[in-house]
């Protein structure tokens, strides 16, 4: 393809995009961990949602989100 003097190739993969993926993967991978580790907890009926709620925020959401590990041993 060309533009106005300049030759655009075709390419089999970007860089950027790849790493991104593989980032997105880690992350859904990670958040899939932690929610594994306190299901158990989460099922609890005697724990108030406040406090299920915490734990989503404090362990599954920021492992997500920011790409945080965490030890969940209790």
């Amino acid at each position: 393809m060309s533009i106005d003097n300049y030759s655009f190739g075709r390419v089999e993969k970007i860089k950027y995009l790849n790493q991104i993926q593989e980032e997105i993967k880690s992350r859904s991978t990670s958040g899939n961990a932690c929610y594994h580790l306190v299901q158990n907890i989460l099922s609890y009926r005697l724990l108030s949602k406040n406090i299920k709620s915490e734990i989503y925020r404090t362990k599954i959401f920021l492992s997500v989100c920011l790409g945080l590990k965490f030890d969940l041993s209790y």
